[in-house]
């Protein structure tokens, strides 16, 4: 379903520098939702209006789109991820540019339209109580969140604290047992697992699952941890596990629900329990 549409171009950066140019090319923004709820911030050229470039299923409060005060005649805007350096830059094409303010207004109050904001803040809430992780670190920066590790240590030593942060991370949330869903994207948020990305042989492990350009450096993977992509990745992973078919869901990635727990502790809350069973397992074969 249509929400908005109304005419912008791309501002696309000149590779290897932070200057912005506008691309000529007649385009659009479109806000819409889909079958499942989802809202899409779209753009892409008015001949080829199914084939946006750009489709972004959008959260309450993980992004905004700004007017771009660098923009000398006011009319770039961008959609800005506060938790992530990421951005897209576009420009008005509204001959009447009026319009800009009621456009840019509009896209926020879809973006952070009152039914998913409830919803979202009650997932924040909970999730927050169950984790038990508001600490002053997870209020850092985003180019402190790509600062480098320390000097590595002991091999042995990181790989049993990785371990460890595994396991605390997820049995701080499957020890709430009145917790019966979970929205993975709070669970896996940047600033959750950065630690864990720091740790020695992780990125290795990392490397299969992302994009092939990556470097192979922590800094580069909390780069993919702080994009859209990864927030609508997760999000979709995490609506597919809280589904009707969520635990069938769960044992075809290999995992095994308990079958002991709670008619009511389905989907993402039975995922994270499943991996934390299977990291203890690990941990203990280790030790024998």
């Amino acid at each position: 379903m249509s929400l908005i549409t109304f005419k912008a171009g791309k501002l696309r950066r000149v590779p290897g520098t932070k200057i912005l140019r506008a691309d000529p090319a007649k385009g659009f923004i479109s806000m819409s939702r889909d079958a499942d709820g989802l809202t899409h911030f779209q753009w892409g050229k008015r001949d080829e209006m199914d084939a946006p470039e750009d489709d972004i299923v959008v959260f309450p409060s993980e992004c905004n789109f700004e007017r771009v005060e660098e923009c000398q005649n006011g009319r770039g805007f961008a959609l800005k991820y506060p938790s992530s350096t990421l951005s897209l830059f576009y420009w008005m094409q509204d001959v009447d540019a009026s319009n800009d303010h009621t456009n840019a207004s509009r896209i926020n109050s879809l973006i952070h339209g009152q039914d998913f904001q409830e919803s979202a803040q009650s997932d924040v809430a909970t999730v927050s109580d169950a984790m038990d992780m508001d600490t002053a670190g997870q209020n850092e920066n985003a180019n402190q969140e790509q600062l480098p590790a320390s000097g590595p240590q002991d091999a042995h030593m990181d790989e049993a604290s990785a371990s460890e942060t595994v396991r605390n991370l997820l049995n701080n949330i499957s020890s709430q047992r009145s917790l019966s869903t979970v929205d993975l994207a709070d669970v896996l948020k940047p600033s959750n697992v950065r630690e864990l990305v720091h740790q020695e042989g992780v990125v290795d492990q990392l490397m299969p699952f992302l994009p092939p350009d990556t470097p192979a450096t922590p800094e580069a993977v909390m780069e993919v941890l702080n994009s859209p992509q990864y927030a609508q990745a997760v999000r979709s992973l995490s609506q597919t596990l809280n589904s009707p078919n969520g635990l069938e869901v769960i044992s075809a990635l290999g995992l095994s629900p308990d079958e002991s727990s709670s008619p009511n502790e389905v989907g993402a809350l039975q995922f994270l329990k499943a991996i934390a069973r299977q990291v203890k397992e690990n941990k203990d074969r280790e030790q024998q």
